[in-house]
């Protein structure tokens, strides 16, 4: 089959079918439907540092506390106001922690890579958290 027969070929094919338009209408339709679902909001803030807990708190309860991690090296300030948590304050290179604002949601945690600090929403006290 010499290159003039291949190009025929290549053309006289339909690029999208009916069903990979079909398949791609769903996907879309799916993930902007995941965007508008309500998120569930949060009773407790949950601190985690190296994976272990070290802070659990009411969200319905103004708070503010300074938490040393890497040994006491560095720190970060995690703040609840008005029922939203957030980090106020951080002495990482990067601020990202800062910059991820507040939330009072589920689905939405507060992680300092630098300083290995996660911060988790949960729905209350007697929350299990699952490893699978």
């Amino acid at each position: 089959m010499d290159k003039l027969e291949k190009i025929k070929n290549i053309k006289g094919k339909t690029p999208f079918k009916l069903l990979d338009i079909f398949v791609v209408a769903v996907f879309l339709a799916l993930s902007v439907g995941l965007i508008f679902l309500p998120q569930k909001k949060g009773a407790y803030v949950r601190v985690y540092s190296d994976g272990n807990l070290i802070l659990e708190r009411p969200l319905s309860v103004d708070f503010e506390q300074k938490i040393y991690t890497k040994g006491g090296e560095h720190y970060n300030v995690i703040k609840i106001e008005n029922g939203y948590v957030f980090v106020a304050d951080s002495d990482c290179g990067d601020k990202t922690c800062i910059k991820l604002g507040k939330t009072n949601t589920q689905s939405k945690s507060i992680v300092c890579l630098p300083h290995n600090l996660k911060i988790v929403v949960a729905g209350s006290v007697d929350d299990l958290d699952v490893i699978i």
